[in-house]
Order: C-alpha cells, then sequence, then structure tokens
C-alpha cells in the first residue's frame, strides 16, 4: 500500500511543480498542493499533469537512449 502512495505523491510534487514553474516561481510551492485528504481540483490537476509530465520525460529520455543503441 504505501508504495502506491508514493507513486501518487510522485504524480502530485511532479504536477505542483509544473504549475509553479509556469506561474512563474511565484508564491510559494506548497500553495500549489492541496491538503492530505482533500480531493478536489487541485489534487486531480497535480496527478493528471504529473502523470503526462512523467510519461513525456520518460518517452524523451528513452527517444535519446534508443537512438544511440
Amino acid at each position: 500500500m504505501r508504495s502506491k502512495n508514493l507513486f501518487i505523491l510522485t504524480f502530485i510534487v511532479v504536477g505542483s511543480f509544473f504549475y509553479w514553474g509556469i506561474k512563474g516561481f511565484k508564491n510559494k510551492w506548497r500553495d500549489e498542493f492541496s491538503g492530505p485528504y482533500d480531493m478536489d481540483k487541485k489534487y486531480n490537476r497535480n496527478l493528471a499533469t504529473g502523470f503526462l509530465v512523467t510519461v513525456a520525460l520518460i518517452y524523451l529520455i528513452l527517444s535519446i537512449v534508443l537512438k544511440f543503441l
């Protein structure tokens, strides 16, 4: 169960960092998080964006590595 929570937390952290960067790193990074038990728009937004950014990064890294093999 802990590995699943860590997996989801990774997506949320990546998503919140992505939106914090888009906003120009203004305010605090913590402002982009929702509470630990909140299931609101920020949670869903960060989870979905974190998943997409992670998949895009994995695709980019694999395409570069496979190009040189």
